[in-house]
């Protein structure tokens, strides 16, 4: 069969696609690779797009290494749609709890869209992340019926200094975390003091991985604060749970997210309920899951969805459990 410029141009695409399927395996080596780790479902249209013209054009080579290529990556993806098992038997009746995450972007100025958001669900515990004196100040509304907060100073990003801020419906005491290398914070951890049964909230946003040091800082923030969990869970005298929310700057599918998850003892929150891309929220399509929330063993989640829009370039999460 004589071969088109067509023809060649999807052999390029397949042999693209598998190597950036690869590459991302490597993530702990290298920061370039690690970025080509987080587009799974990107590279699983890619390969099936390919699949469906090689089979159409009859050439059967290709369409084997096109369906080798779909089948890693989906590999990958829908473990996230099957269901989790329960982590408490039938008979068991859990207190809930409502969480919500928001990466509201220092830029965006629509606060209103985020305290209506709040409001609306009535969430128990309020992570935010980007926060500077604007959105401080105009998340004071949520303090009527959130009235314990903390927010810890960030180093500056892009010249501007950025707070993490927990709000809660029940009293928050500050966990001590002890950074390594003197960085700045990335993180906000507390125990929020429910009756009869504390729970360590982790907050944590560290920086995005486009260079060799904010790859290492990411991946020692990550560390830092699975091993403080690791070490809050194994010492502690009564059976309190933890849990780990924020934009990470990591996908599901990065080998440095298994390290925190392995480190961590934690598991995700959207197993079972699918991947929920969060950003970025304006350019459908290419979003990637890097907000997430990871919770103890012993909690159940009831359920995980993506909020609607705020005008930031993340979406919000809102998480409902039970422990």
């Amino acid at each position: 069969m004589k071969r088109t410029w067509l023809s060649y141009g999807f052999m390029l695409l397949v042999l693209v696609t598998l190597l950036l399927s690869l590459t991302g395996y490597l993530g702990r080596f290298s920061f370039l690779a690690d970025l080509t780790a987080h587009f799974k479902v990107h590279y699983a249209i890619a390969s099936g797009i390919t699949l469906i013209f090689f089979g159409l054009t009859r050439q059967t080579g290709w369409m084997g290494l096109s369906l080798v290529c779909l089948l890693l990556n989906l590999g990958a993806i829908v473990p996230w749609y099957l269901p989790a098992p329960s982590a408490f038997p039938p008979a068991f009746s859990p207190r809930t709890l409502k969480v919500l995450l928001s990466n509201v972007n220092y830029e965006n100025r629509n606060v209103s869209a985020l305290v209506d958001l709040i409001q609306e669900e009535e969430p128990d515990v309020v992570a935010i992340v980007e926060a500077n004196e604007f959105w401080l100040q105009g998340l004071e509304p949520i303090e009527t019926t959130l009235p314990y907060s903390f927010h810890t100073p960030r180093s500056k990003v892009f010249g501007t200094a950025l707070d993490i801020a927990l709000y809660s419906r029940f009293p928050l005491e500050m966990e001590p975390v002890q950074s390594v290398r003197n960085e700045k914070d990335f993180h906000l951890v507390a125990t929020v003091n429910i009756p009869d049964r504390p729970l360590l909230v982790a907050a944590i946003h560290p920086p995005p991985p486009i260079n060799r040091t904010l790859f290492n800082q990411r991946n020692r923030e990550l560390n830092t604060i699975g091993e403080y969990i690791r070490q809050y869970k194994n010492t502690q005298t009564t059976n309190r749970s933890a849990i780990a929310i924020g934009d990470l700057n990591i996908t599901m599918w990065s080998p440095n997210y298994h390290r925190f998850v392995q480190t961590s003892g934690l598991k995700n929150a959207r197993k079972g309920f699918g991947i929920l891309p969060t950003w970025h929220a304006d350019i459908p399509f290419l979003d990637i899951p890097i907000d997430h929330c990871l919770v103890s063993p012993n909690i159940q989640v009831n359920q995980i969805r993506t909020g609607r829009a705020i005008g930031s370039d993340h979406l919000p999460l809102v998480v409902e459990v039970g422990y």
